[in-house]
């Protein structure tokens, strides 16, 4: 899987968080959205262009993402056992695309780094637009097993 390519062209500061801000993501970079398994068999049967925002990300002011290596303590720090979710897998090239061009997109849509102190990483966020359908190319179920532990094939 394609990394992220650190080629920081600064450091900005905005909305409480400190964002890294990217020159440059390596071509085939990945992230994933974690969603209910119930909006997302309910958007796909709506054939919806775009996913709806979740409460937390209509709070935040942008979409959460993880790369491949963050999903698990992503699923273990926000998600129980109990919880029925899916992970989409979404290219970060064509995320950009389709938040442009898509009808009712953003021209203004971008995707960055931000760090999140709590865990002292960088997670992917979009900014000015939601997740359109177009931009999904996998999906997988998330599993739980015995001991309380996330099994998915995009969990690293």
């Amino acid at each position: 899987m394609a990394k992220r390519v650190a080629a920081a062209v600064g450091v900005g500061v905005g909305r409480g968080r400190t964002t890294l801000l990217m020159s440059s993501v390596a071509a085939g970079a990945e992230v994933f959205k974690i969603l209910p398994a119930a909006l997302w068999r309910q958007v796909k049967a709506d054939a919806a262009a775009w996913i709806p925002e979740l409460p937390v990300d209509t709070q935040s002011g942008f979409i959460h993402f993880s790369e491949a290596r963050q999903l698990r303590g992503t699923l273990l720090r926000f998600f129980r056992p109990t919880d029925d979710v899916v992970i989409l897998k979404v290219p970060v090239d064509l995320l950009r695309r389709e938040c442009r061009e898509q009808p009712g997109g953003s021209a203004s849509a971008e995707v960055r780094w931000d760090l999140a102190p709590s865990v002292g990483d960088h997670f992917a966020h979009l900014y000015h637009c939601r997740i359109p359908i177009a931009a999904v190319v996998a999906e997988a179920a998330v599993a739980w097993d015995a001991a309380g532990q996330p099994q998915c094939p995009f969990l690293e």
